[in-house]
């Protein structure tokens, strides 16, 4: 679907937000009238007929949604249009919907002619592994809605639309006109000197440490290994070339493959008591 401010109408954003929902949003109606705490009956006088949303309910709406606080003054905006009572106070809700897109249309502007993130969007990026699952997760086939990016992340749909207006501002993400996330066009480069590589290593690793906690079993094609051992110092160098051979390999992988599923790749090879 396309993104909330390209709608100028909240009861078609609304249906086809629910209809890219997993399973078509089944149930989505019902949990919708218990959110606002109004009867199934009003949801459907509202959404299939004449009747309007007050502002209380949109506002329970964003929030049962998890839109940001754009989204959210947007959608409230699209409400509040539709109830004016006068073409002047319509055009002036219409003039801050314009002020809004205008808003993001800068926003991505400005981040386009940068293309690598500053230190202020490391900072925010590398803070926990959803930045860059969400990111990835997205630009897969099929992954049109927040809602089913939640439900394979593991994360509430607020999170998700928090996370998805970072990256589209910045340019990490982009959004089609078939309603597609594709990955953006800025470069996320970090030298390896800084605290942010290890930010970055830490947050993956610790994913590996939740799969294992919510299962020890593990299943084709998973593999987690951990082998403390004993070597000689002149094969630490073997070891190492053997690891690169591999990745050289992996990356021709994945760059011929036809990608459906997020997954994390850990490799650990250090001294433990390095002189």
């Amino acid at each position: 679907m396309k993104a909330l401010i390209d709608y100028e109408d909240y009861k078609k954003y609304t249906a086809d937000r629910i209809a890219s929902m997993p399973g078509g949003g089944r149930g989505e109606w019902l949990r919708i009238a218990e959110a606002l705490k109004v009867h199934t009956s009003l949801i459907s006088q509202v959404f299939r007929g004449t009747k309007n949303l007050t502002p209380e309910q949109a506002q329970a709406l964003t929030e049962h949604f998890g839109l940001g606080e754009l989204e959210s003054e947007y959608y409230l905006l699209l409400v509040q249009t539709e109830r004016a009572g006068n073409r002047k106070l319509r055009q002036i809700y219409q003039g801050r919907m314009e002020g809004i897109r205008e808003e993001s249309r800068d926003l991505r502007e400005r981040f386009k002619s940068s293309k690598v993130l500053s230190d202020s969007e490391q900072a925010v990026f590398y803070s926990r592994w959803s930045y860059s699952g969400v990111r990835l997760a997205a630009s897969l086939p099929g992954q049109g809605s927040p809602e089913q990016l939640a439900s394979d992340c593991g994360l509430s749909r607020e999170q998700v639309n928090r996370i998805l207006d970072f990256l589209l501002q910045r340019g990490l993400l982009t959004h089609t006109n078939q309603g597609r996330y594709e990955l953006g066009t800025r470069q996320i480069h970090v030298p390896a000197d800084s605290p942010w590589v290890i930010q970055h290593h830490r947050n993956w690793r610790l994913k590996t440490i939740e799969r294992l906690e919510r299962s020890a079993r593990i299943e084709e094609p998973e593999l987690i290994f951990t082998s403390p051992l004993t070597i000689g110092a002149r094969d630490l160098g073997k070891v190492r070339n053997m690891l690169m051979e591999f990745l050289d390999s992996l990356k021709r992988i994945v760059q011929q493959t036809d990608p459906d599923t997020l997954a994390c790749l850990n490799i650990d090879w250090i001294k433990v008591n390095p002189e």
